[in-house]
């Protein structure tokens, strides 16, 4: 799966899916901020399906290299929240992660039942093609997306749920470390390694879902 991840023909799917992914993972975090009082993300433009507030350059560029890629970081000011503020924050941070989580396995159900190949019937073959690679590559990149949040790296949501709970001395290496984050994560999805690690987080999850599904 490494090679097919690179192949130039799928290059248009994978932009499109990682749209899908940050645009849905982005506002549903921001809204879940504004329902727990938080105006941060709202203020900063980032309550919107636009995908121009969202993006990340270097994010994009990933996706160069496979189902991989990131938005910028949603801003929350935990000290706005309702309730605790730590707590409150890592539900906001979460449900970015579910919703990814949860569309990927809605999607993996999707492209694994329809039976896209009978569309040729009633729309013309580009087209059943068109939307069976958006449906597939969607549903990669949400599981894909959800798994690479959880590597403890600027700027991902474990990461930031992680920094909740740093000590306010640690700060000043935690902000040298953060300059690097990206770094790290780019060395992650473009060497072979790190995409054979993603690959086997990647194969582990759907195995899951696999069993999941067998079971209804």
């Amino acid at each position: 799966m490494l090679s097919e991840w690179i192949h130039l023909d799928s290059l248009l799917y994978r932009v499109v899916a990682l749209l899908i992914a940050v645009l849905l993972h982005d506002a549903v975090q921001a809204s879940v901020a504004l329902l727990l009082g938080d105006r941060t993300a709202k203020e900063a433009g980032r309550l919107t399906l636009s995908p121009v507030p969202h993006m990340s350059t270097l994010g994009v560029l990933a996706s160069l290299f496979g189902p991989f890629g990131w938005s910028k970081p949603v801003p929350v000011s935990p000290d706005r929240l309702k309730g605790s503020p730590k707590l409150s924050a890592l539900v906001v941070y979460a449900s970015g992660l579910l919703v990814n989580l949860a569309l990927g396995i809605a999607l993996w159900w999707v492209f694994f039942t329809v039976p896209f190949q009978t569309m040729d019937q009633t729309v013309p073959l580009w087209a059943s093609e068109l939307i069976r690679g958006i449906v597939k590559w969607t549903y990669i990149f949400n599981l894909m997306f959800f798994i690479l949040h959880l590597v403890p790296v600027y700027p991902t949501d474990v990461w930031k749920g992680l920094r909740l709970f740093m000590p306010k001395q640690w700060e000043p290496a935690v902000a040298k470390y953060e300059k690097l984050g990206t770094v790290v994560l780019i060395g992650i999805v473009v060497t072979p390694i790190g995409q054979l690690l993603l690959n086997r987080c990647y194969e582990s999850l759907t195995g899951i879902i696999m069993n999941l599904y067998s079971l209804v």
